[in-house]
């Protein structure tokens, strides 16, 4: 009995359907993120990887053991395996350089190796995606006016860096390195300076990071002339230094005479409002000859002002009939004097003695006014 046709062309068409199904099925196995082809792939990149590395450090071991007995320093070491790499026929094509102290081998397939120390990493391949670097800046302020900025670059590991770093607007220091923190040689302040920062990290091809500005001011004082200019500041263009600290950062000789006087610190119209830290330092020859003006002394009037640290030694004031005069103030308002001390002559009439009494007073103890 002959089955109908309908049937057997229904029959053929799953058949197909299955077969379709079932070489789907054997090419995704193949050939899919998962397949056997991609896993061999894998394997044979990754094999490739572990040769090269173990090929590097026989290469950096041969030249340890063979310098072992010989004195050379570590730079001269990384010299000669640089030239061992380049003859070693492994690395035909590749890209040796030395950066930083760090061997860095780019093979002729775009694998990244570095040495440093003695240790061999593989880093990555040119041309992946690692992210973005995000980057900080921070001030480190030296000793003896001078101030240096240090740049951090998150999510930069192993990865080649050009630190650019701006101040004042202008670029003044360009370095490329494999450090993910970085700092800038250092910068020599005066008083009264101010400094902007920032740095720029560039990175293979993508846009920069930029870090955020820093803006720095030298409040500290390390000469006769920087102290004068900090009492013109005051004086003359009303600054009053108000929730900033003025630094001493040395022993100051004023060089006082009848022809050298010293002009206070503020006066009844602009003073000095902020903190005023002496460091434990002596202001010495301080010299004030004048006629009935009052408010004289290393400051003449100060307002909600805190002085502090600081001695005056072979001073030698003189107002005849002033009022409000005293070593370290004439006069202070709402303020405190503390850990000062006074050492000379003050002259004026009996109104000046409850002032001078305020920092005339000094005790010694390890070497610290107390």
């Amino acid at each position: 009995m002959n089955q109908p046709k309908g049937i057997t062309l229904i029959a053929l068409v799953i058949t197909i359907i299955l077969l379709l199904i079932l070489a789907g099925i054997t090419i995704a196995t193949l050939t899919g993120e998962n397949g056997i082809l991609n896993k061999a792939s894998i394997a044979k990149e990754e094999s490739l990887i572990k040769n090269y590395q173990e090929q590097l450090d026989l290469i950096w071991q041969g030249v340890k053991i063979e310098n072992i007995d010989k004195n050379k320093t570590y730079e001269e070491m990384l010299g000669q395996a640089k030239q061992e790499i380049e003859k070693d026929t492994n690395f035909e094509g590749a890209k040796v350089e030395i950066i930083d102290g760090i061997i860095e081998v780019i093979t002729k397939e775009g694998y990244i190796f570095h040495i440093l120390e003695g240790k061999t990493e593989y880093v990555g391949k040119e041309g992946e995606e690692k992210g973005i670097i995000t980057t900080t800046l921070i001030a480190n302020e030296a000793q003896n006016k001078k101030i240096t900025f240090t740049a951090t670059a998150v999510g930069a590991s192993g990865r080649r860096l050009t630190y650019v770093f701006y101040i004042n607007g202008e670029e003044k220091q360009r370095e490329t390195t494999y450090k993910t923190t970085f700092t800038t040689e250092e910068q020599v302040t005066s008083f009264g300076e101010v400094i902007t920062a920032y740095v720029e990290i560039e990175y293979g091809e993508q846009e920069p990071s930029i870090s955020n500005e820093i803006i720095v001011e030298d409040n500290t004082i390390a000469s006769k002339e920087e102290l004068e200019k900090f009492r013109d500041n005051v004086n003359e263009k009303h600054i009053t230094y108000e929730n900033k600290k003025v630094e001493l950062i040395s022993d100051i000789d004023l060089q006082g005479s009848q022809t050298k006087q010293w002009i206070p610190i503020g006066n009844e119209n602009d003073n000095f409002r902020g903190t005023f830290d002496g460091n434990y330092h002596t202001i010495s020859n301080l010299v004030i000859n004048v006629e009935n003006k009052n408010y004289q002394g290393l400051f003449g009037y100060i307002e909600k002002a805190d002085i502090q640290n600081v001695k005056l030694n072979d001073i030698n004031i003189n107002t005849t009939t002033g009022n409000f005069v005293g070593g370290i103030a004439g006069t202070i308002y709402e303020g405190t004097i503390s850990r000062c001390g006074v050492d000379g002559e003050i002259k004026g009439n009996e109104a000046i003695g409850r002032y001078n009494r305020i920092c005339s007073f000094i005790c010694k103890k390890n070497n610290k006014f107390n």
